[in-house]
């Protein structure tokens, strides 16, 4: 045993040093060393396991020894003695004596206190070289120093700092909303995202990722522009000549889709062409077609070529009508009239609405098909008789002069016969034919007879009688006890569970272990599908040609399995 132990011991000492001599050789690297002779840069081969390169020097691999910057630009150091205060990004190092380093830690390349009492931190970034600020005045931000006059109501904004209580971020993207609360902030985008702006909501709107003031500027398709100087004409921002600095101007777009800036009061834009306005007309003009109206004498907008009054008539189709509004193709004024099935209908109701061509009162009334009827006069809780606002039709609706209304707070409708619901409660009263019954206390059968529930929620209808649904499972109109599974079918006149039997015409047959899946019926015989095919009420193995009759027999009762 003991030999056994030496063996296995000296075994495993020799994979070791094959793993050991492996690793080694995959450490094998270059230094570019200066060579002190020739001034020049070599590539050094070492082997990484008992040499390190440290600033373009090999020196010999100790296990306290480790590079203090890279091989570029570095120096040893022993870190049982000494601490490496480094910033890589910039090629910066510094070596310090743990004597001097007790309590403290590197910012970059600069050893910091710790201490309860003092109010410097380190900004550090891989980016911009870790420097001290002042935690009480100042804020690191993505690496940046940034001033704070109280650190307690500041926060960053990209790389920049912004007193909360005057100023916000809400584009997240380094721009400082300036003198904009952030309860008023938001950020005003371009659709790509691109140009993202803060804004005030309150006073500013937002165009195209550029915040404006409405008072004095304007959106042009995505461009702001000044109001006093520039107009937008379509989608391009025109500039006013001298003369129209102080008049008020619009845009006409010629036909050859130009555009060109005009006095309105001078000049009108009519059918893609600038003209100078007729004798007569110096109020305000509405150009219809190529023909100059007044305002104030014709209308203030055009219907066809014609004008008209938005203010007394309405446009329909082209033509203008007294009204507000079109009913087939013709004005009416809806304040009195309605537009129903064949055309206007006047009305004298608070709440109109159309039966068919006839106009009724909605609030007092219930259009059932085609014929308008008083709403029925129900009871309240006072006794009082009122009339119903909550009503339905109910009847054969296939025949519409059969409808009439009723109240569906107190009444419901039973194969299209109105029923009080009386004393039974609305959330639990069923039709059954043309009667109600309370559902907690009876159960419909054949949707015309009702049972009384004596068995409760159970209850379920069976032939004339009431069964246990529970229990029990309605097979031919008689109630047949359940075999105690869940998915009960009926077999003729029997129950069955699926998982254990098979009905096969209307015999049961038992599966005998055939899953139910492969179950398949053979006349009224039961065969394993998977294994034999049935023909003309005959058992064939699949593969055989010779086939048994299977009358009366259960899954497995034929071809045992040693054939």
């Amino acid at each position: 045993m003991k030999a056994l132990f030496c063996l296995l011991l000296f075994a495993g000492f020799i994979s070791f040093q094959a793993v050991a001599g492996n690793r080694c050789r995959r450490g094998i690297q270059f230094c570019a060393v200066n060579n002190t002779e020739t001034g020049e840069i070599e590539d050094v081969q070492y082997d990484d396991c008992v040499q390190f390169c440290c600033g373009r020097v090999l020196y010999e691999r100790d296990i306290y020894f480790e590079c203090c910057g890279d091989k570029e630009a570095g120096v040893p150091y022993s870190r049982n003695t000494q601490l490496c205060c480094s910033w890589p990004a910039g090629n910066e190092f510094a070596i310090y004596d743990q004597v001097e380093s007790v309590g403290a830690y590197c910012c970059g390349t600069s050893l910091m206190r710790q201490n309860m009492s003092s109010t410097h931190s380190c900004c550090n970034s891989y980016h911009n070289r870790p420097q001290t600020f002042n935690h009480r005045t100042e804020m690191c931000c993505n690496g940046n120093v940034a001033f704070a006059a109280d650190t307690a109501y500041t926060s960053c904004c990209g790389n920049t700092s912004y007193d909360r209580r005057v100023a916000s971020c809400p584009c997240h993207n380094g721009i400082v909303g300036v003198g904009i609360p952030k309860v008023h902030a938001a950020c005003c985008s371009s659709p790509d995202q691109r140009v993202r702006n803060p804004y005030n909501f309150l006073t500013q709107s937002c165009c195209n990722g550029f915040p404006y003031f409405e008072e004095t500027q304007f959106c042009c398709d995505g461009q702001v522009g000044t109001s006093s100087t520039e107009v937008c004409c379509g989608s391009t921002i025109v500039s006013r000549s001298t003369d129209f600095l102080d008049a008020e101007v619009a845009c006409c777009e010629l036909l050859d889709e130009s555009n060109v800036v005009y006095d309105v009061q001078t000049s009108i834009c009519c059918a893609g062409a600038l003209s100078q306005r007729e004798q007569g007309l110096l109020g305000d003009v509405i150009c219809c077609g190529d023909t100059m109206y007044n305002v104030s004498e014709s209308g203030d907008a055009c219907c066809g070529d014609v004008p008209y009054s938005i203010a007394d008539s309405v446009c329909c189709n082209g033509l203008a009508f007294p009204g507000d509004e079109c009913c087939a193709g013709e004005g009416f004024s809806s304040a009195g009239q309605l537009c129903c099935a064949e055309g206007v209908v006047s009305h004298n109701f608070e709440k109109p609405g159309c039966c068919y061509n006839e106009s009724f009162n909605a609030v007092a009334q219930t259009c059932c098909g085609f014929t308008v009827f008083e709403n029925p006069q129900i009871q309240n809780e006072l006794g009082v008789f009122e009339t119903s606002r909550h009503t339905r039709c109910c009847g054969d609706f296939s025949d519409s002069s059969t409808l009439i209304p009723y109240d569906y707070f107190t009444q419901t409708c039973c194969a299209g016969v109105v029923v009080d619901l009386g004393d039974i409660p609305w959330n639990s009263a069923q039709c059954c034919g043309e009667e109600l019954h309370d559902d907690d206390l009876y159960t419909c059968c054949d949707g015309n007879r009702r049972i009384e529930n004596i068995f409760g929620s159970a209850t379920e209808c069976c032939g004339i009688d009431a069964i246990n649904g529970t229990s029990s499972i309605c097979c031919n109109g008689v109630g047949v006890s359940r075999t105690g599974g869940t998915e009960d079918e009926c077999c003729g006149p029997a129950a069955i569970d699926p998982n254990v039997d098979i009905c096969c015409d209307g015999v049961p047959r038992s599966l005998n272990g055939v899953s139910r899946e492969n179950a398949i019926c053979c006349g009224d015989g039961c065969i394993d599908g998977m294994l034999y095919w049935c023909c003309d009420g005959k058992q064939y193995r699949k593969g055989s040609s010779d086939g048994i009759d299977v009358s009366n027999l259960e899954c497995t009762d034929l071809f045992p399995t040693d054939e």
